[in-house]
This record gives structure tokens, C-alpha cells and sequence, in this order.
């Protein structure tokens, strides 16, 4: 079934949001035109935003939870096939799709009422997720899973290696991405401790926050 979201009277993403055409250098930390791939301040290279604005709103599928139909009504991302972007790739409409313990590779008993929509994926194969239900993390969290992922991710005593919780929900990862550049540094870790001072401090607060057992 398809249906139309045209947004309820108080949508879960604002326009306001993505009409926002501000984002933050990760170098010089100066805001800049989001469109730009290259600073004008400081000449550091950028990335693109992962989707883009479609001429005119689409049918999406009833099931999606109501903040990616809103999304996914006015914007299409730009490929998990995507070979040009940086750290992660944010799925099409026509790639979302349901991520069961199965498909992630973990059979712990905790795990086996998990479910999820894939959104995306890192540049080396990481799954990123859309929670509907997880021991570790409340549904509507945005997690990542893949060998590489530096977890264990989320709370709670049922917390598996290779999983990392990125953001609580959908707005709030789309809006640290953007002051990011569009870099997810959940995946590449280990870089967050060449950015500024500031940055990197409000970073690891960000995933320590959110992961309980992660040493960095």
C-alpha cells in the first residue's frame, strides 16, 4: 500500500530544517553555504549532503515510521551504491528495507524480537538502521552494524560488539551530519581526534552518551 504523506500539523521534521541552507566546517568550524564541497574560508573539501530535494513530493510506503515518510515524501537519498561519498551512503526510497538479528549475524536470545529498516550503509559494508525494536536502544535510534563498527553499542546488559547507536532519532543524526559536513564519525572514530578541540570533545560526549561501553 501506498499512501501520500503530506505531514501532520506539527511535523516530526520541520521545512524549516531542511530549508536550511547553513553548515559547519569541521576545520574551521565557521558556517558556510551547505551546497558548498569545498570551504570558501579555509579550502578544506566536503562532503555533499547524502540526498536531494525532489521536484515535488512522492507516494511512500504506509509502513514507513511517520519521520522517514516525511523525509522520504520531498527527498530522495543518494544510493547505498554510492561509491563517491565519504563514511556512509544514505539509502533510496526503493532500498529501504526490513533488517531482522538474521541479517545483522547475531543470535543472542535478547536479540531475537529485533527488527529495523536499513537506511544505509557505511563506505565499507556497515549496515545503518533504523531501530522498530532493540534491547539496546529506543525505536526510533539510528544504529550501525558491521565488524568494523566500534561498539558495543547502546545500554543495558545485552549489548553486542560491531554495533554503535549513531543519534536517539532520525532529525537529530540528519542535524549532527549537517554540522559534521556530512561526515559520520561513529564509523571513522578514530578521526574525530584530529578535528578542533571543541569538536571533538562535543563528539565523544555525543557517542559516550549513547554507548555505554565504548573506551573512546
Amino acid at each position: 500500500m501506498l499512501l501520500v504523506v503530506r505531514g501532520p500539523a506539527r511535523p516530526l521534521i520541520s521545512v524549516a530544517f531542511f530549508a536550511t541552507t547553513m553548515k559547519t566546517c569541521w576545520q574551521c568550524e565557521e558556517q558556510i553555504p551547505a551546497d558548498k564541497v569545498t570551504c570558501p574560508l579555509c579550502g578544506v573539501q566536503l562532503d555533499p549532503p547524502p540526498y536531494v530535494v525532489l521536484s515535488a513530493p512522492r507516494n511512500v510506503p504506509a509502513w514507513l515510521p511517520p519521520d522517514l515518510a516525511t523525509f522520504f515524501v520531498e527527498h530522495e537519498g543518494c544510493g547505498m551504491d554510492d561509491s563517491s561519498r565519504g563514511s556512509f551512503r544514505l539509502a533510496r526510497l526503493a532500498e529501504l528495507e526490513h533488517l531482522t538479528a538474521k541479517d545483522i549475524y547475531v543470535d543472542s536470545p535478547a536479540w531475537k524480537s529485533f527488527d529495523s529498516i536499513a537506511i544505509g550503509a557505511g563506505q565499507y559494508g556497515d549496515w545503518i538502521c533504523y531501530v522498530l525494536n532493540a534491547p539496546v536502544a529506543s525505536r526510533g535510534a539510528i544504529m550501525a552494524f558491521g565488524g568494523g563498527v566500534a561498539g558495543p553499542g547502546g545500554t543495558g546488559p545485552d549489548r553486542i560488539p560491531g554495533s554503535l547507536v549513531l543519534a536517539p532519532n532520525f532529525t537529530s543524526w540528519l542535524a549532527r551530519l549537517r554540522e559534521d559536513g556530512w561526515e559520520e564519525y561513529g564509523l571513522t572514530p578514530g578521526s574525530i581526534c584530529g578535528l578542533p578541540e571543541k569538536r571533538e570533545k562535543i563528539l565523544k560526549q555525543h557517542f559516550q552518551s549513547l554507548n555505554l561501553g565504548i573506551g573512546w
